[in-house]
């Protein structure tokens, strides 16, 4: 029961002389195994890459960890952050102005609501580069969305969500973030359902694709 607090396995900040190539730590890997999991409206789990900084001490990021959750139920009304880290705003070359791709979320449960997901790149950098990351939802039962998933970047990422019955009330986005022609694309959302699927309230962007399952899959 996470009510007002912050479990981190954040990226450190990029530190040392500003001559030289610096760089922000990855994010860590987070895993929780229990029977319920509950993370409050004031509190988040982050395995993100430094992203608060733009300096010549924080010249580019790198990627967004892991968070895996597996519990019977779970209800997230805060936030689930594996943001990739930011780069200089000023320059773009091989150790400056890149940015970091985001990371990777996993959660299996039987009843999941979920408030908020962030698995884009970084968001400062004048490099082009970043991808989004990977999110992926696995409820037996019922599964909720009530705010916005995210895993945004040049090239976006992907976004699966599974259920027996899926609710979809808010934001779903995997669209790229820079127009680029010649490298920019968008990434992939998947809706797998077996019972209801409600996405009347929701804006999902690219459209998704929808399967519906039997008992035979």
């Amino acid at each position: 029961n996470l009510s007002n607090g912050n479990i981190s396995s954040d990226g450190g900040s990029a530190v040392g002389n500003p001559s030289g190539a610096h760089f922000s730590g990855d994010g860590g890997i987070i895993t929780i195994n229990a029977s319920n999991i509950y993370v409050g409206s004031n509190s988040q789990i982050s395995s993100a890459s430094d992203y608060l900084r733009d300096s010549t001490r924080d010249r580019s990021g790198v990627n967004g960890g892991k968070i895996m959750l597996n519990a019977t139920l779970i209800n997230i009304t805060g936030i689930l952050d594996v943001r990739g880290g930011t780069g200089d705003s000023g320059s773009c070359s091989g150790t400056r102005g890149r940015r970091g791709t985001g990371g990777i979320v996993t959660i299996i449960s039987s009843t999941a609501q979920i408030s908020k997901i962030n698995a884009d790149r970084g968001s400062i950098g004048f490099c082009s580069n970043g991808n989004g990351g990977s999110i992926t939802v696995n409820a037996t039962n019922t599964l909720t969305i009530d705010s916005q998933i995210t895993a945004t970047g040049n090239v976006s990422g992907n976004i699966t969500l599974i259920a027996k019955e899926l609710y979809i009330n808010g934001t779903l986005n995997a669209t790229n973030q820079t127009g680029d022609s010649s490298t920019a694309l968008n990434g992939t959302i998947n809706l797998f359902y077996n019972v209801t699927i409600n996405i009347s309230q929701a804006t999902i962007t690219p459209p998704p694709f929808l399967t519906k399952e039997n008992e035979f899959g």
